[in-house]
């Protein structure tokens, strides 16, 4: 049975610093702004117009499409077209 060796960056590096993090807040765009409160309020009516139902964002988890429109309002799917 093969072994498998697996090691960490910080095991095999001693002279790396330690991980410094960052935070910024960004306030979104407005076209964030409108999917993101569409999402929240369950808006079918404005997420669903002028889409495919197969293109439409799915309301399963919302959370999930909460973060993507937050990241970036394109990855929800049908935003791009209109």
């Amino acid at each position: 049975k093969p072994y498998l060796l697996r090691r960490v960056k910080e095991d095999v590096e001693k002279s790396l610093p330690p991980k410094e993090e960052t935070i910024l807040e960004v306030t979104l765009t407005p076209i964030q702004k409108t999917y993101y409160k569409a999402i929240y309020e369950r808006n079918t009516s404005f997420l669903f117009k002028g889409a495919k139902p197969s293109n439409a964002p799915s309301l399963m988890n919302i959370m999930m499409e909460l973060r993507k429109c937050c990241n970036h309002p394109f990855l929800i799917r049908g935003a791009e077209e209109r």
